[in-house]
């Protein structure tokens, strides 16, 4: 019997999946980048999607690594051995959009247009 102020106890903190699309893949270019040509490792990989908040369906390691081949075949990311992976040649324009794919997510207000620091030159009005 519970009583009128009996609230159930909750084990387990239920977190968003990001599924296997193109917010997992553009979260995962977004840590690559942080990473620099050092790379990444998919435990590294795991724990940094896991520490925005997220959780990854399945087996976690089949899930990153599916999403890195798409990656992989469009030459954003480079494996450099077994489990580990670093940013490969990122256009602009993906750059861009992943930025803001995070931003959107972690619950941040997207880029009207790319920073300098994400790699945009800035705009000048000479004309």
């Amino acid at each position: 019997m519970t009583t009128p102020h009996h609230v159930p106890f909750l084990t387990k903190v239920e977190r968003p999946s990001l599924g296997i699309g193109v917010p997992l893949r553009h979260l995962l270019l977004v840590e690559l980048e942080r990473a620099g040509a050092a790379g990444l490792s998919l435990t590294a990989l795991r724990h940094a999607v896991e520490a925005r908040g997220f959780r990854l369906d399945g087996h976690a390691g089949k899930t990153l690594s599916g999403a890195l081949r798409t990656e992989l075949r469009r030459g954003r990311v480079t494996r450099i051995r077994r489990g580990h992976y670093a940013l490969g040649e990122l256009p602009r324009t993906t750059r861009w959009r992943a930025h803001n794919t995070v931003r959107a997510l972690v619950g941040g207000e997207p880029l009207a247009e790319v920073p300098e620091a994400v790699g945009r030159p800035a705009a000048t009005n000479d004309q």
